[in-house]
């Protein structure tokens, strides 16, 4: 009977080593997919702050060719401004010489 007795505690003491056995490779395998969607994540978040990085430095260049397109705007518009002034004066001077010479024709016609 006590032979009978230890073969039957044996016997459920391997039943439970097994399932502890069993379980413990279900929580192995719970953790590796654990750590694998983690790793997963962060390669997403890591591949995300790159893409971050690399709009905010395509935005930044687009507001600094904005910005060097509104100077160089600017240039052109004082350039256009400065040429306009030179014309104008340029303009009054032949009008001063024309009537100049208008002067000078009417009071040789008159001689």
């Amino acid at each position: 009977e006590a032979k009978g007795k230890f073969e039957e505690a044996t016997a459920k003491a391997a039943a439970d080593a097994a399932a502890s056995e069993k379980r413990a490779a279900a929580a192995e395998e719970r953790l590796a997919a654990s750590e694998k969607r983690l790793a997963e994540t962060t390669a997403a978040l890591e591949r995300a702050r790159e893409s971050s990085k690399t709009l905010e430095g395509a935005a930044k260049a687009a507001e600094a060719k904005a910005a060097a397109s509104a100077k160089a705007a600017e240039a052109a518009r004082d350039a256009a401004s400065d040429e306009a002034a030179s014309l104008e004066a340029s303009l009054r001077i032949a009008s001063e010489k024309l009537a100049v010479a208008e002067a000078r024709a009417a009071a040789a016609a008159e001689t």
